[in-house]
């Protein structure tokens, strides 16, 4: 959209326009638009460009920064639109419209950034649950819970919680089958739908998916996920700060550690039945 359009364009009262930030030398500004309302927008006469790059850069930058450098920071604005326009409340069509077109590099970037603010605008109760089930998972594959990084998952808070999913959305990593996982386990725990679903590889071993989770709190797996000695995990579980409100003595632990085995695809749920059967 040229950029003598903007104020024109801001006036329009809707969810169904974004409006991201202007280029380099703010010629233009990029906009997103679902596409069943272009031809309301060429009818009333609103200027707007439909096929071009938006992560190519502008000569004036090329020549200024130099072309890497343009690239960079043309990127870093598109990554800002992104972000903004998915996390704006305009519902999901906008969240797709930057999944399809970001490229491998930025989109790692969006899911993490969009799954920490979701996270964060979630319920306590919710954000809670979500903590208490990947300590609960990331115990279930160690054998000894008297370790070094065990000892130290059980110290940790909420708030430590929220500033590693802080930490890792400001990382290069984009393994969104790693973060469908993650969000199932949001889900889980009564967070919104996983919207990362198709991203989840079926391929990869089962066990590896839990071992992830773990992975994610710092912990290494020692273990198949599951197969433990529920009077342990409760000691552990009852020196946990995210779990200092739950009465541990009551916590049906055998019926929870297959209820995510089902939900999550972690491994063999049959196996594990027999084996926390007695625990039940």
């Amino acid at each position: 959209m040229p950029a003598d359009q903007i104020e024109r364009w801001r006036q329009i009262q809707t969810q169904w326009i974004f409006i991201g930030r202007g280029n380099y030398d703010r010629t233009f500004y990029h906009i997103a638009v679902y596409k069943e309302y272009l031809p309301w927008l060429h009818f009333h006469k609103f200027q707007c460009e439909v096929d071009f790059d938006p992560l190519k850069p502008v000569e004036a930058e090329v020549q200024f920064r130099g072309q890497l450098q343009a690239i960079l920071n043309t990127e870093e604005r598109h990554l800002f639109d992104a972000i903004s326009g998915t996390i704006s409340g305009r519902g999901p069509g906008f969240q797709s419209i930057y999944r399809e077109i970001l490229p491998p590099q930025l989109r790692g970037k969006l899911e993490w950034t969009s799954f920490t603010y979701e996270y964060e605008a979630a319920d306590l109760a919710i954000r809670t649950k979500f903590n208490q089930n990947l300590v609960l998972i990331s115990l279930a594959v160690l054998n000894d819970y008297n370790t070094v990084p065990a000892l130290k998952l059980l110290q940790k808070d909420g708030h430590e919680l929220s500033d590693r999913l802080r930490h890792i959305c400001k990382s290069n990593n984009a393994d969104l089958h790693w973060i469908s996982i993650l969000r199932s386990v949001f889900q889980f725990s009564g967070g919104g739908e996983n919207i990362l679903l198709k991203c989840f590889d079926s391929k990869r071993p089962a066990a590896r998916n839990a071992n992830l989770c773990s992975l994610f709190m710092g912990i290494v797996a020692s273990k198949p996920f599951g197969f433990f000695d529920v009077q342990k995990m409760r000691d552990a579980l009852s020196k946990s700060k995210v779990f200092d409100t739950v009465d541990i003595s009551t916590l049906k632990i055998g019926t929870i550690t297959v209820q995510i085995m089902g939900f999550l695809s972690f491994g063999h749920i049959q196996r594990l039945v027999r084996y926390l059967k007695s625990y039940a």
